[in-house]
């Protein structure tokens, strides 16, 4: 019965495929080559070897703690939701093995069905940023990239952590374009979504709030000065919205001290919960940058651009110890070109007040993870959540390449 969930769940996904293929038919054959391949490595997995990770207690706690809280029938698993934990996961898992019964294949299959959403995903993004030819080679990008195809086919949580977050992107990209209020709430829920599966990704909240602020006060404030003819009356309404930020601020604030992992670091000042999180983290041969000391701000800033360089970047070639960390230099392949490209239109980017702040939420979130990460392998796994948004932000200049045409324009 296991295996029929399991194959039932794998039909469910090629009919979505199908319908997002016959949707957008400019990128059917990318999205059926993203089903099929993880398709395969799922097949793999559960049939034949195990493939990388897929065997890692994290992954393996996931699905085993979602069954266990499945013994507790439908109703009982809400007991175990919480989002102050890293198993909301699990209890998404333990609603379908409450009613149906334990399937690992039902639950990689679902993770791919989120990863082939996330392949459509990048699409929307890339052709909303820029056009439908940079967006098809973005596609392919995401349906190949190997860390895309692992992730979303295991019970891992970061397809459910990278797809809401594409939501937030496509939802703030559409809101420069429409000025839709609808486009906020997309892009909140998306963020929110994101967060609820890793509390990390809280900061892509705050800085969607700070830009929609930003710009809805500028656009209040033109429409206000050309409105209001009074400037008693104008100034009065500038200082009430002035007091009503600091009114609410303080709320914000005991909100976001409330919260776990902002909890530990007020309880310690700011170099020593920074440091004490740097060596928490650092585990085993795969940890980086453990010798350095932090004593001020300045050492604070300089380690944090170094620890991105290493986030997105590692392997190093000399850091090679055995042949697993050639398919590391695999993967970091893809974020040296990412960037690369997004450098040389930079000027472009920064132009474009939809391009530039979608590029703001990306880069931050990178530097938060960067921060809270000192080991290789779980860099890798982190910064996978954001490849899809860095391939959909250096669209346009990946397409040279599909003509041969080695040039960067």
């Amino acid at each position: 019965m296991a295996d029929f969930w399991g194959w039932l769940s794998t039909a469910m996904c090629a009919y979505m495929t199908a319908k997002l293929a016959r949707h957008t038919s400019l990128i059917k054959i990318p999205l059926w080559s993203a089903f099929f391949i993880r398709l395969l490595t799922v097949l793999t997995d559960r049939y034949i070897i195990a493939i990388p990770e897929s065997n890692t207690p994290d992954y393996i706690g996931f699905e085993q703690t979602a069954w266990q809280w499945a013994q507790d029938g439908f109703w009982g698993t809400f007991q175990h939701f919480d989002i102050y934990q890293s198993y909301v996961y699990s209890f998404v898992l333990s609603l379908p093995y409450s009613l149906l019964g334990r399937s690992p294949l039902m639950a990689q299959m679902l993770n791919v069905s989120l990863g082939i959403l996330i392949v459509y995903s990048a699409y929307q993004l890339t052709n909303i940023l820029w056009n439908k030819k940079a967006a098809y080679v973005v596609t392919w990008l995401t349906a190949l990239f190997p860390a895309s195809i692992l992730y979303s086919s295991i019970t891992a949580r970061e397809v459910w952590i990278i797809l809401p977050f594409m939501v937030g992107l496509i939802g703030t990209a559409k809101w420069f374009d429409s000025r839709d209020f609808r486009c906020i709430l997309i892009a909140l829920t998306g963020f929110s979504g994101s967060t609820v599966f890793h509390g990390g990704m809280l900061l892509s909240v705050l800085i969607a709030i700070l830009i929609f602020s930003i710009h809805e006060s500028k656009a209040l404030f033109k429409w206000s000065r050309k409105k209001i003819r009074n400037k008693q009356i104008y100034y009065l309404l500038l200082a009430t919205l002035v007091l009503m930020a600091i009114f609410i601020s303080p709320y914000v604030i005991d909100f976001l001290i409330s919260l776990p992992q902002i909890r530990i670091l007020s309880q310690r000042s700011f170099t020593e919960a920074i440091e004490h999180l740097w060596q928490d983290r650092a585990s085993g041969d795969a940890a980086y940058l453990i010798e350095f000391e932090l004593n001020n701000l300045g050492d604070f800033l300089w380690l944090c651009s170094l620890r991105t360089i290493y986030f997105l970047f590692l392997p190093f070639p000399w850091m090679i110890r055995s042949p697993i960390d050639l398919l590391g230099i695999l993967d970091a392949l893809f974020y040296w070109l990412a960037c690369i490209l997004i450098t040389f239109k930079l000027k472009i980017i920064f132009g474009d007040s939809k391009k530039r702040n979608v590029l703001i939420i990306i880069f931050s979130m990178i530097v938060v993870f960067a921060i809270g990460t000192s080991n290789y392998g779980t860099a890798l796994r982190h910064r996978a959540k954001f490849a899809p948004a860095l391939f959909a932000i250096a669209g346009p200049v990946i397409k040279p390449m599909t003509n041969f045409r080695f040039k960067l324009s």
